[in-house]
């Protein structure tokens, strides 16, 4: 388990480069991940979490908010040394971060609409 962690931990600055770079290929974000990678991972979540009744989402984040107190309590009583909190802390970020981008977030860096539709906007501050 602790090898996992430091390889998420040492993956995290990986992650930020790749996340750069694909700001900057909004092309490519647009044709491979758009149109290609984000249905499956929406089919497959649609095929787990359609039937539930209620938001698993919101089931996730309500557990993990606990999970972190209970970390922080545990924390405070001195149960859990500083080094292994932080270790915990960054391996978990690092997970979440390629998780959500995989998921959704690089849909933030495809090309705007207007591009795509060839739209121009002749309008300023005041008249919006």
């Amino acid at each position: 388990m602790k090898k996992t962690q430091w390889l998420l931990v040492l993956l995290l600055p990986v992650q930020w480069l790749c996340l750069h770079l694909l700001k900057t290929r909004p092309l490519w974000v647009e044709a491979i991940y758009s149109q290609k990678i984000y249905p499956l991972f929406f089919k497959f979540q649609r095929f787990f979490f359609a039937p539930l009744p209620f938001s698993f989402g919101d089931l996730a984040y309500g557990l993990a908010l606990g999970l972190v107190l209970y970390t922080l309590v545990r924390g405070f009583q001195g149960k859990i040394r500083f080094r292994k909190l932080l270790l915990n802390a960054l391996a978990t970020a690092s997970l979440v971060s390629l998780l959500f981008h995989f998921q959704w977030g690089l849909n933030y860096y495809r090309m705007p609409l207007k591009e795509k539709l060839g739209y121009t906007s002749d309008y300023n501050q005041e008249q919006l």
